[in-house]
């Protein structure tokens, strides 16, 4: 895992500060094979436009702004599935579905 020079200087400030205290938070960024999966996605879904190009009058611009926005939304994902904010905010949203689920079985029994 590489680091950031912020990154190693906010690690290097809380380790030698005694008055500080550590959290838990990992700070982690996505590597390169990690948007692999995407690339492989905007290619697929490029190569399959231009099959259905002319039975469906799309242009090859449309085709790759289609391909383009593929992959972006892929890689948001990626990039999102290392926000460890996001992450929690997540984690308590399916806490509070899980804990509306339970009540409303509850209503119904």
């Amino acid at each position: 895992m590489k680091w950031s020079a912020l990154q190693l200087l906010l690690f290097a400030s809380v380790s030698l500060s005694g008055s500080l205290i550590a959290t838990s938070v990992v700070l982690a960024s996505a590597t390169e094979n990690e948007f692999e999966p995407c690339k492989k996605l905007a290619v697929a879904s490029l190569s399959a436009c231009l099959d259905q190009q002319q039975a469906n009058s799309t242009s090859i611009h449309e085709c790759w702004v289609e391909s383009q926005q593929h992959f972006q939304s892929c890689r948001q994902q990626v990039l999102d599935s290392h926000n460890p904010t996001l992450q929690q905010q997540r984690r308590e949203a399916a806490e509070r579905a899980r804990h509306q689920a339970l009540q409303l079985n509850k209503q119904i029994d």
